[in-house]
């Protein structure tokens, strides 16, 4: 075996390790901020706000937020205060 045939098993990844953890770090991140905003704006449309005025805040269409709506449904009933 020639000695530059194996130079690929001795490069160093741990730049590569890294960019892929912050990937997966942001992607995470990313994930939850987008279940929040989804939460958000589900339970603002319940609330009253207009559609147009959460479309504007979010980008997302009104087709969009009905379909958001949908897949959230009602709002969950206030659990119990602890014996209060």
């Amino acid at each position: 075996m020639r000695p530059l045939e194996n130079t690929v098993d001795t490069v160093d990844t741990a730049a590569l390790d890294l960019v892929a953890q912050r990937y997966r770090d942001a992607r995470a991140a990313f994930d939850a901020a987008l279940a929040d905003l989804r939460i958000e704006a589900a339970q603002a449309l319940r609330d009253g706000v207009p559609p147009e005025q959460v479309s504007a805040r979010t980008g997302w269409g009104l087709d969009d937020l009905a379909t958001l709506v949908r897949e959230e449904g009602p709002a969950e009933p206030a659990g119990p205060t602890g014996g209060r």
